[in-house]
């Protein structure tokens, strides 16, 4: 008995591998993230649900203040160019989700929890860790020299 909870709490921590960028993420962030983590390693299945929601939540509230319901806060969010249309009807549903798990019971297959987790991991590495990434690269790149560019050789 003792070996196959061993194996399966194994091979759960292998699946759900915290990305690199974790760090980059503001402290608040990055405390409910491994917490999401730390129940999807002890196969836990509302709990990691409910943090996505919290998660995303909280990601609206800095970004545009609390405005109320979730609803507006993702419009908002994509009024500001923050998330295009596609993002903002994926985490919708994955909020409904989250909710789902905190007031009717859901439980996610793994397979729902993984396209959820994908969908956050999404969110705050674009708003977080992808911006930095993109201030070192272009720091990094040299600048275009002024003037005239060469001329293409017109003959044949």
């Amino acid at each position: 008995m003792t070996g196959s909870i061993r194996r399966r709490q194994l091979r759960s921590s292998r699946n759900w591998r915290r990305p690199r960028w974790l760090r980059a993420l503001p402290p608040a962030f990055q405390h409910i993230l491994r917490e999401v983590y730390d129940a999807l390693e002890h196969d836990a299945r509302a709990l990691p649900a409910m943090g996505i929601r919290t998660l995303i939540d909280q990601f609206a509230t800095s970004v545009v203040g609390d405005l109320g319901p979730f609803q507006r806060k993702l419009e908002v969010l994509q009024h500001e160019g923050i998330l295009g249309e596609e993002d903002r009807k994926r985490l919708s549903v994955v909020i409904d989700a989250g909710s789902a798990a905190a007031h009717r019971g859901l439980r996610p297959t793994p397979t729902a929890l993984r396209y959820m987790m994908e969908s956050v991991e999404h969110l705050l590495w674009g708003q977080f860790a992808c911006r930095a990434s993109t201030r070192k690269l272009r720091s990094a790149i040299p600048r275009r020299r002024r003037g005239r560019r060469p001329r293409r050789s017109s003959s044949p």
